[in-house]
Parts: C-alpha cells; structure tokens; sequence
C-alpha cells in the first residue's frame, strides 16, 4: 500500500483560539478531499486504469488527536483488465490489451464462457492458470528506487496546506 501523509504540529495549533483551530480542521478535511480527487486523476492518466477502479482504490482519511493529519492511502491491489480488451472470443485465440497504454497480446490467454473471467495458462498444459490482472496503482505511483513520485507527493501537501490556510483565514 502507498501512503501519502501530511501533518500539521499541534503544539503550534495550541495557541490559536478554538474557531481557528475548529476552522483549521474543516480545512483539512476538504484539503484531503481535494487530494484525493488529484491522486485519482493523476492514477487514471499515468496506469491507464479506470475511473471507477482508481476511486475505488484511493481513500482519504483525516484525524486531529495530535495535530492534523490528512492521510492518502491507495491500495495496492491490481485492478481489472477491463479496458480495451480485443480478441479471445470465448475460449479461442490470445487477449489483446493495453492496461498501461501500450497494446499487448497475452499468449495462451482466453475469456471463460460462464463468467467472461481472463485467464492465461501459466504452461502448454491445461493448468496451472491465472486470472490477467491491470495495473497496480500503488506499484505505478512509485518510481524505480522505490519512493513516491516527487510531483504527486509535493501536489498532495501544496493542496491540503492551501485548504487549511484558506479555512483559517475565512475565520479572521
């Protein structure tokens, strides 16, 4: 699973008068909502996943026991190769898809007949097989070293530090 946080110190949120505070947290609410929106559109554009898988997959959690917190979780687990899928008519001839968007044909590859599932046969016998999976949005949000793309992670804190500034204005 990635993780995208960003947190705010409470000690220095101690001196401010409760309706900042109040305001403050409101802020941070919509600041994580807006950055799960930006995570989500930049997850459609760099896997090529859908819309629905990519929502389904970001969440946004906030908390303030200890400071604000505004926490972007997305969930590592591969989604559906729905989209753009060519050929296989039930049980004949490769899949043809472009999960990450550049065309690939999967060998040994075929729709079931009852619950149009995609599989692929691991060998030349009859099993082992897998089921064909899309990208993983956690995997692709990460670059080779490892970490989290600078530019989505820097997006993320801009986003959720203009709401709550913003919010806290609003009050004064």
């Amino acid at each position: 699973m990635l993780t995208i946080k960003v947190e705010f110190d409470a000690k220095a949120l101690k001196g401010l008068r409760a309706d900042v505070r109040k305001a403050a947290g409101f802020g941070l609410v919509a600041g994580a909502r807006e950055a799960r929106k930006h995570v989500i559109a930049n997850s459609v554009t760099f896997s090529n996943a859908t819309q629905a898988a990519a929502t389904a997959r970001v969440k946004a959690v906030t908390g303030s026991r200890a400071g604000l917190i505004a926490i972007i979780p997305v969930v590592g687990k591969p989604t559906r190769m729905e989209k753009d899928v060519q050929g296989g008519v039930t049980g004949r001839g490769p899949l043809s898809a472009s999960p990450w968007g550049k065309n690939h044909t999967f060998v040994r590859s075929f729709i079931t007949s009852v619950k149009g599932l995609k599989l692929a046969r691991l060998g030349g016998t009859r099993f082992p097989i897998r089921s064909l999976k899309g990208p993983n949005l956690a995997k692709d949000a990460l670059d080779p070293a490892g970490a989290v793309l600078p530019g989505l992670e820097r997006d993320v804190e801009t986003i959720v530090a203009d709401k709550v500034l913003d919010a806290m204005l609003k009050v004064f």
